[in-house]
């Protein structure tokens, strides 16, 4: 049975997601200006349709996939075929109508916000947990503490901003991130599928065997954005707006915080600690972690990274508006290294391409059924 591949909770959760972005874009279609679209300057689609018609066009690509997720979900046995030819259309229709840079802006936005509580905790955690490592912990800590201090006012009126732009814009955010989060399952599908397929297991060996020299540039990827980011705070900043702010300055840097998260977090999938869950974490500590934690958000987030680079390009590099930030912001490069980067994290999880033929030391346990 073709969806044999496909476990029910991730149809019954595609077919919601479906129908949830179906309703998303019948609101845009009747309510256009809480299309976020409207004004989207960086948008590959936008440049070759005009604005209803691709709200038009997105919309039926949701209503054919809320349909065949449904039918998936409902009847597998009937459905099978028609899943497997409709999911890669589906999915790319999905990724090129949300290709542009707002996409990967919200994305960038929403782990700045994040990071810090999860660093306070995760930081927490591991103190307690993990002794060799309350040094470092305690002099990173005293290094934000200073610099929160010194920064108070800028660090207030900066969220201050990015809350109140939140709440005028919140529907037109949950539009997008219902939207994100639909394209996700689909591209979860996709790749369960794709799993099967004999040219890619094919091609899925040469991958593996170098997956560490790409994931390391993939991981650079995200370093120039950080790295011009930080130096806002010091006497020589690159690239400053001219009319900044510090709380302007304060938000830059909180997104350079996310970029490098971005980098260590892709350097997982070629360490121990992207197959195992570290010790001093608890509760998961010393697990397998489940391939697909790493897998389906990094192959979103590069075909966010891959998509946007079309519109970047064009507006940036040979034959746009001249500007440094086609270097800054790789996309162009960074996305396609994280796909096959995440490939080949794939395949060294399967034992695909191991030339001992067991793979990862937790390939046993991930066909033990634990992380699946």
């Amino acid at each position: 049975m073709i969806t044999s591949t496909i476990p029910r909770p991730l149809r019954v959760g595609t077919a919601i997601g479906s129908a949830a972005s179906l309703v998303v874009g019948l609101v845009w279609l009747l309510v256009p200006w809480l299309n976020p679209y409207v004004n989207e300057d960086l948008s590959l689609v936008r440049h070759v349709l005009a604005l209803t018609p691709f709200t038009v066009g997105l919309t039926l690509v949701v209503l054919v996939a809320t349909l065949v997720a449904a039918a998936a979900a409902v009847r597998p046995e009937a459905s099978g075929p028609g899943l497997r030819i409709a999911a890669v259309p589906i999915t790319l229709a999905l990724l090129a109508g949300l290709s542009s840079m707002s996409g990967l802006s919200l994305a960038g936005y929403v782990v700045a916000l994040a990071l810090p509580p999860v660093a306070v905790v995760g930081g927490i955690v591991a103190a307690v947990r993990a002794p060799r490592a309350r040094l470092p912990l305690a002099v990173a800590a005293i290094l934000v503490a200073v610099v929160v201090v010194l920064g108070r006012t800028a660090w207030t009126g900066a969220l201050g901003i990015v809350f109140a732009s939140l709440r005028m814009q919140l529907t037109m955010i949950v539009g997008q991130l219902v939207l994100l989060a639909t394209t996700a399952l689909w591209v979860s599908c996709t790749l369960r599928l794709a799993a099967t397929s004999t040219t890619l297991r094919r091609l899925t060996p040469i991958v593996v065997r170098f997956r560490v020299p790409i994931t390391v540039i993939a991981a650079l990827g995200p370093v120039p954005y950080a790295a011009h980011r930080l130096t806002w705070l010091t006497p020589w900043p690159l690239f400053a707006p001219e009319a900044s702010d510090s709380r302007v300055l304060a938000w830059g840097v909180a997104l350079s915080a996310g970029a490098w998260m971005g980098a260590v977090l892709t350097l997982g999938l070629i360490r121990p600690w992207g197959e195992r869950f570290p010790r001093w974490m608890p509760v998961l500590g010393g697990r397998v972690v489940p391939p697909a934690a790493a897998v389906i958000p990094g192959s979103v987030v590069a075909g966010l990274l891959c998509l946007a680079a079309v519109p970047w390009a064009a507006l940036f590099g040979p034959g746009g508006v001249p500007s440094v930030y086609f270097w800054v912001l790789p996309v162009w490069l960074w996305g396609p290294a994280l796909a096959l980067a995440v490939w080949g994290y794939a395949g060294h999880r399967a034992g695909i391409g191991d030339p001992a033929g067991v793979g990862s030391l937790t390939v046993a346990a991930d066909r033990a059924g634990w992380a699946r």
